[in-house]
């Protein structure tokens, strides 16, 4: 099983000061060929949050590389926001940050 470390970060590009929350948050699942370079990365999303709570329009404002794209949009897709934290048609930010806990084991 693959571990890392993610730190969240929110920044609100908003006028309204609300803080959303998330009710559900998953763990991106770390692309193995960073894990065996031992890299780590933060990605900069900005989205919008709908009726439903669930993140859409989601895109990359900022990426330390483009290895961690992918997994950034995916786990913030599958996020669901509590209602009465956010205001819809928004536009909010996030940074996921990737860190890998332990070193790659290849096969010898």
């Amino acid at each position: 099983m693959r571990k890392f470390v993610l730190t969240l970060s929110l920044v609100f590009s908003s006028a309204i000061s609300v803080a959303q929350e998330a009710v559900e948050e998953i763990e991106p699942i770390y692309p193995m060929p960073p894990v065996c370079r031992e890299l780590s990365g933060s990605v900069k999303l900005a989205f919008q949050i709908d009726e439903a709570g669930e993140a859409k329009n989601i895109k990359v404002v900022k990426a330390e590389t483009e290895i961690f794209n992918r997994a950034a949009i995916k786990t913030l897709s599958k996020y669901r926001f509590k209602k009465g934290t956010y205001v819809v048609g928004d536009t909010y930010n996030k940074v996921l940050e990737f860190k890998p806990k332990h070193k790659c084991q290849r096969n010898a």
